[in-house]
């Protein structure tokens, strides 16, 4: 099997999966789960560690549900693409966390963007929330 063939075959694939990415939100559970988006980005390579692709990730922070996936570079217009792909709940008044790269912010609203300093430790909205049960609080 060559390169070129596993990658069209990779390409082909992708361009089949469905846009929403069969997300389904419960109706019983709308205002619980369309709170909170966590997004952040990472890189693959193929072929060689040169030819670097970026993988946007989107995720719903309560279902851990991956919610929007853009695969590209790591520019601005990357970001646009990839906020683009959030389906439009999320978009319209979710908290989205992520980490300080500077092209969210061309992306994302500043009313509901929230740009956090990547720690090994709890992000600060689950530290608050009075749904988590840390071993530390039931002893």
């Amino acid at each position: 099997m060559s390169k070129s063939w596993l990658l069209n075959f990779i390409k082909d694939e992708y361009a089949k999966v469905p846009k929403n990415l069969s997300l389904e939100v419960p109706p019983d559970s709308l205002g619980l789960v369309l709170e909170r988006v966590e997004a952040d980005e990472l890189w693959s390579f193929v072929g060689s560690k040169k030819q670097r692709v970026w993988i946007w990730l989107g995720l719903d922070a309560l279902t851990r549900q991956v919610i929007a996936v853009h695969l590209g570079g790591r520019s601005s217009e990357d970001a646009k693409l990839f906020w683009q792909e959030v389906p439009e709940p999320y978009r319209s008044g979710c908290d989205v966390y992520t980490d300080q790269w500077v092209a969210y912010e061309s992306a994302i609203p500043r009313d509901m963007h929230y740009a956090v300093k990547k720690t090994p430790e709890k992000p600060a909205w689950l530290r608050e929330s009075t749904a988590y049960c840390d071993k530390e609080l039931v002893g």
